[in-house]
Parts: structure tokens; sequence; C-alpha cells
């Protein structure tokens, strides 16, 4: 099942949109995640320009934006770059041939927990550009996110409860009961060798030969 997509362009049939997870991504500190997005039908965007940023971050003094990660005609723009980000992101050219502008943030920190908006300016507002939501939680298992980049548009499906769903987390509830399952087989095995090694080792009691002496 899909989850929700959040479009871009929606009302213009036919022509091409950017379409991004709004389902919330979780991921460990340390770890590295991606965020994804893609343009909709599939169109090569080498050589659109690509825009990721954090929509509530403000601009600085001189009312310039800097963004998470730029990309121009086909090239990383590091001069308009947040410097936390740094040798962190990347979009990869091949990616980019599909329409896949999925973004992929390396070892993530706690700072990195926010919304982050991914815009193409060849597809209108960036008011309308669409917002991945994105939570650093330290107990938190790798999500699918932090496996591979998304080439196949296929989302996880989301939790009908509304909360986010962690592959790690699924993973989570079938280890456990497997781990709780294992150990008690190993006590039950362990208490039956220690009860026979007792039984073999008890004396057998025989009654003494009576003497009238």
């Amino acid at each position: 099942m899909t989850p929700p997509l959040t479009p871009l362009c929606d009302d213009w049939p036919g022509e091409s949109r950017v379409i991004c997870q709004t389902e919330l991504v979780v991921v460990a500190p340390g770890d590295d995640v991606i965020l994804p997005c893609y343009v909709e039908p599939a169109e090569d965007a080498r050589r659109l320009t690509v825009e990721w940023s954090k929509p509530d971050l403000k601009p600085d003094r001189l009312g310039r934006v800097e963004y998470v990660h730029l990309n121009r005609n086909g090239r990383v723009d590091r001069h308009m770059k947040l410097a936390a980000y740094v040798g962190r992101t990347e979009i990869l050219a091949a990616e980019l041939a599909r329409g896949n502008v999925s973004l992929k943030i390396r070892n993530v920190t706690a700072s990195d927990d926010g919304r982050y908006r991914c815009y193409l300016p060849k597809f209108r507002n960036p008011a309308d550009a669409p917002v991945v939501r994105l939570s650093v939680e330290s107990n938190s298992f790798k999500s699918w996110t932090t496996e591979s980049w998304l080439v196949t548009r296929e989302l996880p499906a989301p939790d009908p409860a509304g909360g986010a769903v962690s592959a790690g987390r699924i993973r989570l509830f079938v280890v456990i009961p497997l781990l709780l399952l294992f150990i008690t087989i190993i006590i039950i095995i362990i208490l039956a060798a220690i009860f026979t090694y007792f039984c073999k080792q008890k004396p057998e009691t025989q009654a003494a030969p009576f003497s009238w002496s």
C-alpha cells in the first residue's frame, strides 16, 4: 500500500509534479538517512535546479537563504549551503536521470531533526513544494530509508494510527519473542542437566548388618 503523498502541481493534469513522502521518517543519531522525493511522471532532473531547505530556518540578516543541498545544472552549489550540512548530503546523478531527487544525509545528528522542503523552480511556487518530516530518535532502529535509494517508487504502508512505520521497529517485535523463547529453552536444558547430575551423584543408602555383640 502506498502512503499519503504530497503532490505539487496536482491541479495541472498532464504535467510533471514533485512527490515526497509525507509519513514521518525516523532515524537514529549517527545513521545515514534518505528523504524520499521524486518527479512524477519520471523526468530527467540532471539539468534542473533542485533545492532542499529547512523551511523553519529564518534568512540571515542580509535576507539570504541557505540550503541543506542545492543542485544547479547537474552540479552541487556549495556557496549557498548551510555549514552544518557541508560534506554530508548527496543526490546521486544516476538517480536524477530517473527523476529521483531524494536527499541522502550522512551521519545524522539531533540538530538535523525537523522539516525539509524539496523545491524544483520549474514546478511553480515554492510555497507548494512538498515537505518531508525527519525525527532523530536515540532509541530508534534504522528505518527503511537508511537502506537504499528510492528507485522503485514504492513507499511503505502508513500506520493506521497515523504514526511512523519503522522497519527496525517491526523487526524488534519479531526478534524479542524469539529471543525470549531461545533463552527459556536454554534455561530448561540447563536445569534438566543439573537435576540429572544430582540424581546420579546421590549415594544409595544401604542398611547396615545387625550385630548382637
